[in-house]
């Protein structure tokens, strides 16, 4: 098997030396699709090396300098006959044989990490975690795609809508689905705010209106607890005051509410994450985890500070670099991540990009960049009291391809529940209309 591979390194190596001037685009194919690691033959890597080092100069390929400057056996080139039409399917045989090689290196880490002492959950996140960064990338790029085949997507999006099957998550406020639209598979959103502001209030909701609709989602908190996160949700549908659930005494009519919220939210896809101090690999691990059991439509990462960063010597380095990681990972995914993330504590008025904390280049990573904002928030937080109903604005800041501006909101904090302004404004001038 060994033997046969090095053979089939050989003649994708031999085939691409054929077209050493690129005139049929095999060493640019084999640029997009290959890198030295798919090869195992110590001759073929010197080559590949070779090529992609006059490639990335735009030179072609000399071969009689190339014999000249690196060591290749006598042998390498019997290799008879070359036909071209067999070069695709030859790469594929090298992906697969590299997947192949991959899968065992994984398989070897696994070993080691059975033997190390850690608990259940540990090993279950270090293994996924193995695996996800041995097989990784292990097809090369991704795909490249002709403007018409880019158009082909265009049009498959809007042929699904015009079915009925949009593509991506709706927020369920209207004015921002109806202005800026869902949010996109493969999409960073970011959503900033400064402390009890209502960022995680709002997310919920976003998820709220997911799963009220079918959509799969998986709420990573580092700072709630699940009970915390089911709380909210229960306040919400049952619209029970929050403090219900941190009093002494709990009335029978608050208790039937209650078991009436479950019975009509139980069944509800939302999956819940409240372990504290993850990486960005355990994260990623939980999520590949479960996409795989359960499927997912939309994670939610509540919050970007409370994950435990990489240091490079520099936090906002280091913030970057996850935000970065986060945006790549929801491509891998093909679904939006909604991660929450705090404003400096001295900002007063609105927020604006800049006023991310320790964001390195957050902002510039991010699809959608928006933020939550409350006007008199720090007047109530002054005179410790809070109206029942409060205007509030969701800010776009960002919108690839969608453009800025801003939502009207309602806050009704017994409830930790935001509704669209506009839609409440309607509903309450209909019943006035009829009463």
């Amino acid at each position: 098997m060994e033997t046969n591979m090095k053979m089939v390194e050989r003649t994708v190596i031999g085939i691409c030396l054929n077209d050493r001037k690129n005139e049929k685009g095999l060493i640019s194919e084999l640029m997009v699709e290959m890198k030295s690691e798919h090869f195992t033959d110590p001759a073929s890597i010197r080559i590949f090396n070779y090529i992609e080092d006059n490639f990335a100069k735009g030179k072609p390929i000399a071969i009689t300098r190339m014999l000249s400057e690196i060591e290749i056996p006598e042998s390498y080139f019997d290799l008879g006959f070359l036909q071209v039409e067999e070069f695709d399917g030859l790469l594929d045989k090298l992906k697969d044989e590299y997947a192949r090689r991959q899968l065992n290196t994984a398989s070897s880490q696994l070993a080691r990490l059975a033997a190390e002492n850690m608990s259940a959950d540990q090993y279950r996140s270090k293994a996924i975690e193995t695996v996800f960064a041995c097989t990784d990338n292990t097809y090369g790029s991704k795909e490249i795609y002709s403007f018409s085949q880019a158009l082909g997507l265009v049009q498959a999006d809007l042929t699904k809508t015009a079915e009925g099957e949009p593509q991506g998550i709706k927020t369920g406020f209207y004015s921002f689905d109806k202005t800026f639209g869902r949010l996109s598979p493969g999409y960073l959103v970011l959503l900033g705010g400064q402390t009890s502001m209502g960022k995680s209030a709002l997310a919920l909701n976003i998820s709220y209106n997911a799963i009220a609709s079918g959509k799969r989602v998986m709420y990573l908190s580092l700072e709630m607890t699940a009970k915390d996160i089911s709380q909210r949700l229960l306040s919400r549908q049952g619209k029970i005051k929050g403090s219900v659930f941190h009093s002494d005494k709990v009335s029978e009519a608050t208790l039937k509410k209650v078991e009436e919220s479950i019975d009509q939210i139980g069944d509800y896809p939302l999956y819940i994450s409240d372990k504290r101090g993850l990486t960005v690999a355990e994260i990623k691990a939980q999520a590949i985890r479960a996409k795989s059991r359960y499927g997912l439509d939309m994670l939610v990462i509540d919050y970007l500070q409370n994950i435990d960063h990489v240091e490079r010597g520099n936090i906002a380095i280091s913030v970057g670099e996850t935000v970065k990681a986060l945006r790549d990972f929801a491509g891998d995914l093909e679904i939006p991540i909604l991660l929450l993330s705090q404003v400096n504590r001295q900002v007063d008025g609105r927020p604006e990009m800049s006023h991310l904390r320790n964001s390195g280049v957050s902002e510039e990573s991010a699809d959608i960049v928006m933020f939550i904002y409350r006007s008199d928030y720090k007047e109530e937080t002054r005179l410790q009291h809070s109206r029942e109903v409060q205007e509030a604005e969701l800010i776009i800041a960002k919108g690839r391809t969608r453009g800025v501006g801003y939502i009207p909101l309602y806050w009704y904090p017994n409830y930790q529940l935001f509704r669209d302004k506009h839609e409440v404004d309607a509903e309450e001038k209909y019943r006035q209309s009829i009463s």
